[in-house]
């Protein structure tokens, strides 16, 4: 990801089939124990060139299932660009730096969204 520019990031990551290998990796990141008992789903609205791409993940039984498509009532729904969700993932840029300088907006349950990160595999920073 370092070093490449946006529009690189945005033909990478951009077509159905690479954001479909990213969900599925959210899939198979996902820890239930850090999910803190949430059902439901959040949803990303990934925004480009293309236009926007809109995928979910639902949270049930304790296992995660991604989607493209819109979900029908996300707890969570994010925005932000391809290159931006590629880095985020990638774990080079900071959802809450990217979220000051205006590149994430986040609509809904922020308890649900601080734990996004912890649910996927990231570290818990509190």
């Amino acid at each position: 990801m370092r070093r490449r520019s946006d529009e690189q990031l945005e033909r990478l990551f951009g077509t159905t089939a690479a954001l479909k290998m990213a969900f599925g990796g959210m899939e198979r990141a996902f820890i239930p124990e850090k999910s803190r008992g949430f059902k439901g789903s959040i949803q990303w609205e990934l925004q480009g060139p293309r236009g926007t791409r809109m995928w979910h993940v639902a949270i049930v039984d304790g296992r995660a299932v991604a989607s493209k498509g819109p979900a029908d009532d996300a707890s969570v729904k994010m925005r932000m660009s391809v290159p931006v969700f590629a880095r985020v993932l990638a774990r080079e840029l900071d959802p809450a730096r990217a979220m000051m300088e205006g590149k994430l907006e986040i609509e809904g349950d922020f308890a649900v969204a601080a734990q996004i990160g912890p649910m996927f595999g990231e570290d818990e920073r509190w």
